[in-house]
């Protein structure tokens, strides 16, 4: 099965511990030159002041792809990436 990003973006991530839909794919973080997906990142909190942050979840924790979903199992917590926090 293969996936572009542009068709991943359209999907929503769902934690299927407690259900909670973590937004869609903003997203990803893929290793070089070994081209290995290493996690994707979702929207975190919105700030009014300094616009908010993104979690980076691993890929490891994908579960299954779905026609509508991306479900995960965060089978570890996600990294937090605030938006000061650019390098």
């Amino acid at each position: 099965m293969e996936f572009n990003l542009s068709e991943l973006k359209k999907k929503n991530i769902i934690n299927i511990e407690d259900g909670k839909d973590l937004g869609k794919i903003t997203d990803m973080v893929i290793s070089f030159p070994e081209g290995k997906i290493n996690g994707i990142i979702a929207p975190g909190k919105k700030n009014s002041f300094f616009g908010g942050s993104e979690l980076i979840i691993s890929f490891k924790c994908v579960e299954r792809i779905g026609d509508d979903a991306i479900l995960v199992r965060l089978c570890e917590p996600p990294t937090i990436k605030e938006a000061s926090d650019e390098e």
